[in-house]
C-alpha cells in the first residue's frame, strides 16, 4: 500500500489524499477529496478531481474517489469533467442533497 504524503506526514494537498491497494494482481486506487464549498465545478475543484483520477493508469486500474464534494452529483455530471476523465457517479437516490452544519 502506498499513501501519498508530504515530509511531515501530512497530505501534500489537504484537499486530496490518495492510496493504492494491491489485491493479487489488481490495483485499486482510492482518493479522498474535499472540494471547495459553494464553488461548484470550478477550475480548482476540477483540478482536484483530475489529480485524484490520474492514478488510474489510463482506465486500466480501478479508481474510487470518495469524500465531501460540496457539489450536487447532477452539477458534476453536467460539467462534463466526469465524462472527460472516464468517471461515473455512484450516489444514493438523494445524491443531490447537500447538508449544512451536520443537518
Amino acid at each position: 500500500m502506498h499513501l501519498d504524503c508530504g515530509a511531515q506526514g501530512l497530505g501534500v494537498d489537504p484537499r486530496l489524499i490518495k492510496t493504492t491497494l494491491r489485491l493479487k494482481d489488481k490495483l485499486i486506487h482510492v482518493a479522498g477529496v474535499y472540494l471547495e464549498v459553494g464553488a461548484g465545478p470550478n477550475a480548482k475543484n476540477i483540478d482536484i478531481i483530475s489529480r485524484a483520477s490520474v492514478v488510474g493508469d489510463k482506465g486500466r486500474d480501478c479508481v474510487i474517489i470518495i469524500g465531501d464534494f460540496n457539489v450536487p452529483a447532477s452539477r458534476l455530471k453536467e460539467s462534463g469533467i466526469l465524462d472527460k476523465l472516464g468517471l461515473e457517479v455512484f450516489a444514493p437516490s438523494n445524491g443531490d442533497t447537500i447538508g449544512t452544519q451536520g443537518k
